[in-house]
């Protein structure tokens, strides 16, 4: 009997022996597996509610407990609890979030675990794979809900009018009623339209001196010159206010970063739990990338300042051309 229980005080002493050396070290086989990161949705814009999941496996040999944190730009998305059997196990763990407009880096931490060990008790452990792999995406706006996001769709507020013809017009390529009288701008356009050649129609019908002349002079102009001259016009002012819109884009993305940047500094210098940040390191690219993105956006103001302002654009157009011409002038007298 007494050699019985001489074995079994052994035995519990190398049981406890063996969990207490395997909290020393991280318990392998357990964690997070690479690259394991996904949606619920394949294709979401802004105001969507989107469900992000992971996945977490336990191949040792001990029950794991503990809560899996995700992450957006570093900020918190929410804490989830999980419990798994060992020997093999994974559990999908999902938290829901409402994604923003801008660039976002998803990803998810495991910052709290446990093991129970063979006499049922719980014992804090360190995982080795405690960080779930990046998910870096950009989220664009669909003001229309139509499945197609702003810097794709020709027709951001879905008005029967595109958003070039919007900025000609003087209207918000974003809102279906400009001005909330509740006519669409596409019908108001219609409208515009029918009045200006019931307008013209009157005109021709009433010739003047004026009229007669510049009918003679525009007879004058060969048809194959005026539809040259016409189409390249049109060519230059679409591509005057496609870019300018583009500029304008790109200013309010670099805006909206700089603000991220700025957030997550702030959310660094306040941050008491080091876990809650992953370091210097991303404080220091954020340094880094800082005053590229003030450059980018001066930049991006600048261009579309020239483009949204018709005399400076055609201005600086003549201009080129000027220097051109007399380049290739003095060229000509060379030879």
């Amino acid at each position: 009997m007494k050699k019985l229980f001489g074995i079994l005080v052994i035995f519990s002493f190398l049981v406890t022996a063996s969990v207490a050396s395997a909290l020393d070290a991280p318990i392998k086989n357990a964690g997070f597996v690479n690259s394991n990161i996904w949606y619920s949705k394949d294709s979401f814009f802004a105001g969507d509610k989107v469900r992000i999941y992971t996945v977490i496996f336990n191949a040792s040999a001990y029950d794991l407990t503990g809560s899996v944190e995700f992450f957006d730009n570093d900020s918190s998305i929410g804490l989830v609890a999980f419990s798994i059997a060992g020997s093999g196990r994974a559990q999908d763990i999902w938290v829901d979030w409402v994604a923003k407009e801008g660039k976002h880096v998803i990803t998810a931490r495991i910052p709290v675990a446990n093991i129970s060990g063979a006499d049922g008790k719980k014992r804090s452990a360190t995982i080795e794979n405690q960080q779930a792999g990046k998910s870096e995406l950009t989220i664009d706006l669909d003001t229309d809900k139509d499945g197609i996001g702003n810097k794709d769709d020709p027709d951001d507020d879905n008005d029967g009018v595109s958003d070039i013809d919007e900025i000609k017009n003087g209207t918000d390529p974003l809102k279906k009623d400009t001005d909330g009288d509740g006519i669409s701008d596409g019908d108001e356009l219609k409208l515009q339209a029918k009045a200006q050649a019931e307008a013209q129609k009157l005109a021709t019908t009433t010739p003047t001196v004026v009229n007669t002349t510049i009918k003679t002079i525009n007879d004058a102009i060969p048809a194959p010159a005026k539809e040259g001259i016409s189409t390249g016009l049109n060519v230059i002012e679409n591509f005057r206010i496609e870019e300018g819109y583009k500029f304008k884009l790109s200013k309010e993305g670099k805006a909206k970063e700089i603000e991220e940047i700025n957030l997550r500094q702030e959310a660094l210098a306040t941050s008491t739990n080091k876990k809650e940040v992953k370091g210097a390191v991303d404080s220091m690219l954020d340094t880094a990338e800082k005053p590229l993105a003030y450059i980018l956006w001066g930049i991006f103001a600048a261009l579309q300042y020239v483009f949204e302002w018709k005399i400076l654009f055609y201005g600086i157009l003549l201009y080129i051309l000027y220097i051109l011409l007399r380049w290739g002038t003095r060229k000509l007298r060379k030879k």
